[in-house]
């Protein structure tokens, strides 16, 4: 109930930005998106990141979850191939810092 009422809360002041300003509006929702992710609707607060266009960042709370082949798939279907690269670099580096190099090189060859 107060998860759902903050839910609402929190969309409907992402509608009154859109109505101020552009600026506003990606503020409001940059930070309604960050709340639902520590609140652990992810989902939710990925989808805002999209809407916005700021899909690094949404990779980045997925890889920092763990969420690495989310994280990839997003790169790959909503990044610039320069923000897709970051991302599976990252996603590298993780791998190998746990000696995972097989798939590390399976990931770097899949870009």
């Amino acid at each position: 109930p107060q998860e759902e009422r903050y839910a609402k809360d929190a969309l409907m002041a992402c509608v009154i930005a859109a109505a101020e300003s552009k600026e506003a509006f990606h503020s409001i929702v940059q930070t309604v998106a960050s709340n639902f992710i520590s609140q652990n609707q992810i989902r939710e607060g990925i989808q805002l990141l999209l809407l916005i266009k700021n899909g690094i960042e949404a990779c980045q709370h997925l890889q920092n979850l763990g969420r690495w082949d989310e994280a990839a798939l997003l790169a790959k279907t909503h990044l610039t191939p320069t923000d897709m690269e970051t991302v599976y670099v990252r996603w590298c580096s993780e791998l190998v810092a746990k000696k995972q190099y097989h798939k590390s090189i399976l990931v770097l060859l899949s870009l």
